[in-house]
C-alpha cells in the first residue's frame, strides 16, 4: 500500500508462487427438525432457529457495543488538553504490560517457546516500546480520562461482580492447567469492568450515529497513535541511538520497522460508530 512503515517496498509489483493442495465444497445440511434433534435430541427446526438468531444478535450487540466503546473513547481523549503529560514511568509500566500481553496472546495461538525465546531481548522489546508508544500514550489517557469521569459521576464497580468475573477466570485457568494469581488479576478485572461501566454511561449520554461497516475511512494514525511512516522514523532513531551507545560491537544493518508487531485495526466487520 502507499502508507506503508517501509516505503521503499510501497507501489512495488509482487509475484508469489502458491500450490493447491485441495479444493473443498461447503455443504450445508437441510434444515429440517431431523437435523435440529441431532444438535439437541427433541429440538425442532423452528426452536434451533430461535436459539442461533439469538446468538448472531447478541454478538452483533457486543460488536457495536465495543466500537461505540472506541468511537467514545477517541472523542474522550480529543477533549483533553495538549499539554496533557503522560507520567514516563507509567508508559513504561503499560508499555511492558503490553508486550506481556503480546507474547501471552502469541503462546495462546500456538506460538512455540523458540519462537518466544528469539522476541524476547532487549532490542526487540526497545522496538516494540517505540513502535508502541503513540497508542500507548493514548491508552494512558484515556485510562486518566474515564477513571476521573467515573469518579466525578460517583460510578463504583460492585466486589460481587468482581468475584464473580474472578471466580469464573479462575475456573477457565484450572481447566486449561495454568497458574492463576488472585492479587494480579483482581485489580486489572475490576479495572477493566469500571471502564466499561463509565464507556457504558457515556453512550447513554452521548449522541451516537451508527455508520455502514467500511463507510468509515480508517486512518491508522486514529489506531497507531501517530502515521506508519512517523513510527518507522522513531524506530530508526531509537535503533540509532542503541548503536552509538555500544560502539565496541560492529553495527549491524537496521532492521526495516516491524510495525505489524503491535495489533493495528480491528476486524473490519465491526461495526463502526461516530461519537459527537
Amino acid at each position: 500500500p502507499a502508507r506503508t512503515s517501509v516505503p521503499e517496498l510501497a507501489g512495488k509489483e509482487a509475484v508469489f508462487a502458491v500450490s493447491c493442495l485441495k479444493v473443498q465444497r461447503r455443504v450445508l445440511p437441510p434444515t429440517t427438525d431431523d437435523f435440529a434433534d441431532k444438535v439437541k435430541s427433541g429440538m425442532l427446526w423452528t426452536e434451533l432457529d430461535a436459539k442461533l438468531r439469538e446468538g448472531v444478535q447478541a454478538e452483533a450487540d457486543s460488536l457495536q457495543r465495543r466500537a461505540t466503546h472506541r468511537e467514545i473513547e477517541r472523542a474522550l481523549i480529543a477533549k483533553l488538553p495538549d499539554d496533557f503529560e503522560v507520567p514516563e514511568t507509567l508508559l513504561e509500566q503499560v508499555g511492558k504490560e503490553r508486550f506481556a500481553a503480546m507474547l501471552a496472546d502469541m503462546r495462546e495461538r500456538g506460538a512455540g517457546d523458540e519462537q518466544l525465546k528469539e522476541l524476547i531481548s532487549k532490542e526487540n522489546y526497545d522496538r516494540y516500546l517505540a513502535i508502541s508508544r503513540p497508542s500507548t500514550v493514548l491508552q494512558v489517557k484515556g485510562d486518566f480520562a474515564l477513571k476521573e469521569v467515573g469518579r466525578q459521576q460517583g460510578l463504583a464497580v460492585s466486589r460481587d461482580e468482581v468475584d464473580d468475573e474472578v471466580m469464573s477466570m479462575q475456573a477457565q485457568a484450572l481447566q486449561r492447567g495454568e497458574k492463576f494469581k488472585e492479587s494480579e488479576v483482581r485489580p486489572k478485572v475490576e479495572a477493566n469492568i469500571e471502564r466499561a461501566m463509565v464507556l457504558d454511561w457515556l453512550m447513554e449520554q452521548s449522541e451516537v450515529t451508527l455508520v455502514e461497516p467500511g463507510s468509515k475511512e480508517v486512518d491508522p494514525s486514529e489506531v497507531l497513535g501517530a502515521s506508519p511512516e512517523e513510527l518507522a522514523k522513531s524506530v530508526l532513531a531509537s535503533e540509532g541511538k542503541t548503536q552509538v551507545k555500544t560502539p565496541a560491537a560492529a553495527p549491524a544493518p537496521a532492521p526495516e520497522p516491524a510495525a505489524a508487531a503491535e495489533p493495528a485495526a480491528a476486524p473490519a466487520a465491526e461495526p463502526a460508530a461516530a461519537a459527537e
